[in-house]
């Protein structure tokens, strides 16, 4: 998933404001191809990241994770063979996001102010997954209900 641009909302004085003026700045520096993560946004107050319309767009987000991060292990399975790497975090953030789809599919999930318990999995393995920004929407979602 992309990361969506600036709120278009943000006033001239948000625009002065040194936070805002830092934040665009690395906004635009190449480590981050041009868009910083949502999640970083959230730590001063920018709410950008795009949440799901729908519980089916929901349960398709989280479909999403689940074969990203089948996708690493079988990758990572590889790369045991050829006598790399060794990832021990797909197998539970698979099931806990199976847990999540089951919750969805039921339509019994609790939506919450608090992260979703994979978020320490996916923080902790920041580094060796490439689309945390799908994981930021999701956990966006839970936190903040569906976008409406």
């Amino acid at each position: 998933m992309d990361c969506l641009p600036v709120n278009e909302e943000v006033t001239k004085k948000d625009k002065d404001n040194d936070a805002y003026a830092s934040l665009s700045n690395l906004i635009n520096t190449p480590e981050w191809g041009g868009l910083k993560p949502a999640r970083k946004f959230d730590e001063i107050g920018l709410n950008i990241m795009r949440r799901a319309k729908s519980l089916n767009e929901y349960i398709e987000l989280v479909d999403q994770a689940i074969f990203e991060v089948g996708e690493l292990r079988a990758a990572d399975e590889w790369e045991q063979e050829e006598g790399g790497g060794i990832l021990d975090f797909p197998v539970p953030l698979i099931n806990q996001l199976r847990q999540l789809k089951e919750e969805l599919t039921a339509e019994c999930h609790i939506f919450g102010e608090r992260d979703l318990s994979l978020m320490k999995i996916v923080r902790a393995n920041a580094r060796q997954i490439p689309f945390n920004g799908l994981f930021d929407i999701i956990n966006q979602t839970h936190r903040l209900g569906l976008e409406n």
